[in-house]
């Protein structure tokens, strides 16, 4: 604070110089902080899986501490990102070709077995499998319980309700490849 004493009286200039004092006394006192890190510069995690056989689309998980993986082999795995630990691992109990999120949880296209799994990701619990036939990817979105699913030749979109697995509508995919 900057004060111009003159027009000041006496007991005034004794009060603020008082504060000023119990004010510089608090500042010593305070332990100061270390600067935060630089968001510039990014920290390189290992992870205990072999990357080679994970579905290319991780999910991250709400608190953004974890990421979820796919493997080829249907094996969902939490990993800390903070320091590469496998957290937790669920055996989906099919070949896994597709990771993706809808409002019920995690969904993974399970090729082998022609099924969409449907994960809680807090609890690594399966909520729903329902069979795909056909199926190859799957993906979603967070606000709604339906999923869109591909067949391996790309030629039809089916949505499905990843509640019932009770297909919703289809659209032919043909006219979009070229």
């Amino acid at each position: 604070i900057t004060v111009e004493t003159k027009k000041l009286s006496a007991a005034d200039r004794s009060f603020l110089a008082k504060l000023a004092r119990q004010n510089s006394k608090k500042q010593k006192k305070q332990k100061t902080t270390p600067p935060p890190e630089d968001p510039t510069k990014i920290k390189i995690v290992e992870m205990e899986i072999d990357g080679a056989t994970i579905v290319p689309n991780l999910q991250w998980s709400a608190n953004g501490q974890e990421v979820l993986a796919l493997d080829q082999s249907g094996h969902l795995h939490k990993l800390s990102v903070l320091d590469g630990r496998s957290l937790d691992s669920l055996d989906l109990g099919g070949q896994g070709s597709w990771l993706s999120r809808c409002s019920l949880g995690l969904v993974a296209a399970l090729k082998s077995t022609q099924e969409i799994c449907v994960v809680d990701p807090e609890t690594m619990e399966i909520k729903h499998r329902h069979e795909a036939s056909g199926i190859n990817k799957v993906v979603g979105e967070p606000s709604s319980a339906v999923v869109f699913v591909t067949d391996g030749g790309g030629r039809d979109i089916y949505a499905v309700d990843a509640r019932n697995g009770k297909v919703t509508g289809r659209v032919n995919a043909a006219p979009f490849h070229n």
